[in-house]
């Protein structure tokens, strides 16, 4: 049986691309879902085909370049993976829209979406060792709060459950947290100081 530690020791080992690793020619779009659903950490960041069009239906990915993908459109993906899971498709666009301006035209950057990437994965990777120390700190704290009961059966089943749930009230308080930011800080409010009849 894994400890907590080594569990999210072994996930922290997942190593993120860069940018620079990721090919700048053109992908047929059987390449594109591979090389993408090679880089997801589980069956939920997987990408389809049908997703893909979607995706650029709806303005949240680039389209294609004669049926051919390249860097840009698989670094919008890999961040389309991990944001798919939190918030809905007006909410990366709302996100998406004053950083990359124009979805289909990288030029309009503020920064280049490979600087935008690197930086990303680089502060994850810091937040993510936090994420994990602060998670073994808190499994000590439970530990020395159940030292009362004698059954070690119990005891570990008790622990265990209460992880679970600290790590499921953590992550969903950063779900809302995200929407909440969107909100507040992506979404269009409607003009003040119209007359409501």
């Amino acid at each position: 049986m894994q400890t907590l530690q080594e569990r999210l020791t072994r996930l922290l080992e997942c190593p993120e691309t860069t940018s620079q690793s990721l090919p700048d020619l053109g992908l047929y779009m059987d390449q594109l879902l591979s090389l993408v659903n090679r880089q997801a950490t589980n069956n939920d960041d997987l990408l389809t085909r049908t997703m893909v069009n979607n995706y650029t239906k709806d303005g949240v990915l680039a389209r294609s370049q004669q049926k051919k993908y390249h860097r840009y459109h698989i670094l919008l993906l890999l961040m389309l993976s991990k944001l798919k899971q939190v918030l809905s498709i007006q909410e990366i666009k709302a996100l998406f829209n004053p950083v990359l301006r124009n979805i289909d035209s990288p030029h309009d950057d503020i920064l280049p979406l490979e600087e935008v990437y690197d930086l990303f994965t680089e502060l994850k990777a810091a937040d993510l060792q936090a994420f994990c120390d602060e998670a073994q700190a808190s499994s000590l704290r439970l530990t020395e709060r159940l030292t009362h009961i004698e059954d070690d059966e119990s005891k570990l089943a008790l622990e265990r459950f209460l992880t679970v749930l600290l790590l499921a009230a953590q992550a969903e308080f950063a779900r809302r947290a995200a929407k909440e930011l969107i909100a507040d800080y992506f979404m269009e409010k409607p003009e003040s100081g119209v007359e409501q009849e």
